[in-house]
């Protein structure tokens, strides 16, 4: 297949970029005028096909047939984190990923995978934003195959600090006095990113055996733990006993989506299912960081 993946030089988009190169398909990275890409070429072993999102629509739709294009996966996403505005967050997970679908629906493409989120569109303006984007999806019907993932919250190693698990770590490793938490009673579902990348994988290679034309799944472990645990968790594997943690220090964000976990069953029926553990998720993402550690140590020390 010829997949052009969007939001490539993110952390999902990235590996996504590598799964399917590895998998023998060609892949074209959707990127952004001024995108750093080296982090991208170097996991692509110094080879990566750029395509240009922020080209007129010709120009864009035009890339589209030169590269022959026949499938979309689309990652793009702005959480709305590092004071991001409404205009960016909208234009991310909204604007472009429009302006993509609608060159792929005059060149061609017969089928597009959008990556969406399991959060309810109270919650904040990038889940409000990313349910906008499967409204005009599902009602795209010049495509013939569409198809929507849900997804909870995904982690694994080397992802940004920003995110949840790894900022967790973060905290444990540099060994901070205390931690300031809300009361953790959210239940949360947590998907492995290995998982993750072979539920696109089902879902690709099962598109034209997907009923319908649109579909949507629900990608997760199926099951939930409470915040408060998972944190815990987290700080007897990082051995970080010494850190006083404060539950119920800060309050919840407005709107706090309080219990969300996968039903996987659909994803189940095309041969799709989780095989990490969460204590061997987490247990993965500690032990890279503690080589990243050994790695920049040895680093300053040759230096």
């Amino acid at each position: 297949m010829r997949i052009l993946i969007t939001g490539a030089t993110g952390y999902l988009g990235q590996r996504l970029c590598r799964t399917f190169r590895d998998a023998g398909h060609c892949v074209i990275a959707g990127i952004r005028f001024g995108s750093q890409i080296e982090n991208l070429r170097r996991y692509m072993d110094g080879h990566i096909a750029a395509c240009y999102l922020d080209e007129s629509h010709d120009d864009l739709t035009s890339n589209f047939e030169r590269w022959q294009i026949d499938t979309v996966i689309n990652c793009a996403c702005d959480y709305g984190r590092t004071n991001a505005t409404s205009d960016t967050i909208l234009d991310a997970n909204l604007v472009m990923p429009l302006r993509v679908l609608e060159a792929a629906s005059k060149s061609g493409v017969r089928t597009f995978i959008n990556a969406g989120t399991s959060l309810d569109v109270a919650v904040s303006s990038y889940a409000r934003s990313k349910r906008q984007f499967v409204d005009w999806l599902q009602a795209n019907i010049a495509i013939p195959k569409r198809i929507n993932l849900e997804l909870e919250h995904f982690y694994g190693p080397s992802e940004s600090s920003t995110k949840f698990v790894a900022w967790l770590i973060d905290q444990f490793f540099g060994s901070v006095p205390t931690l300031e938490l809300t009361a953790g009673e959210q239940q949360r579902d947590f998907v492995y990113i290995d998982d993750l990348l072979a539920a696109f994988s089902t879902v690709l290679h099962h598109a034209e055996r997907i009923e319908g034309d649109f579909q949507s799944f629900q990608v997760g472990s199926g099951e939930t733990i409470r915040v408060r645990d998972l944190v815990e968790q987290l700080q007897q594997l990082c051995g970080a006993s010494d850190v006083q943690l404060y539950f119920g220090a800060k309050p919840y964000r407005a709107n706090e989506q309080m219990h969300s976990r996968a039903d996987i069953k659909a994803l189940e029926s095309i041969g799709w299912r989780p095989h990490v553990s969460l204590t061997d998720g987490l247990q993965r993402c500690i032990e890279s960081r503690k080589t990243k550690q050994i790695e920049a140590y040895q680093t300053r020390k040759a230096a």
